[in-house]
């Protein structure tokens, strides 16, 4: 993960890498907002890598809770298409999501 693991320690910045249970993913087709939510209450990341799947749930959350995305710089969105309406979306919550999608091949986001 070039954007999530790589960029961080080149830049000798910080990487939280949490176990799935901690942020909510709890297998391949289970996920808990609520400790998603609680994730992001404790570590007030600057930047995240989700699928688009993660940032409706983001987007949700923000509904709900604005101040759990105050931190965030930056969040690649990738995995699949995103929606220009569901980016567009994100933005207005004063979530700052840019799609990343590309081959897996030349590199992941």
């Amino acid at each position: 993960n070039i954007t999530g693991v790589y960029v961080p320690l080149m830049l000798g910045v910080t990487s939280s890498i949490l176990p799935g249970e901690q942020t909510g993913l709890l297998g391949s087709s289970q996920f808990e907002p609520r400790l998603f939510a609680q994730a992001l209450a404790t570590i007030k990341p600057e930047s995240l890598v989700l699928t688009p799947a993660l940032l409706l749930a983001l987007i949700h959350i923000a509904k709900q809770q604005p101040s759990l995305v105050g931190s965030l710089k930056f969040v690649a969105v990738g995995g699949a298409r995103v929606s220009s309406q569901l980016i567009n979306t994100a933005h207005a919550l004063n979530i700052p999501a840019f799609e990343g999608y590309g081959l897996s091949e030349c590199g992941s986001v």
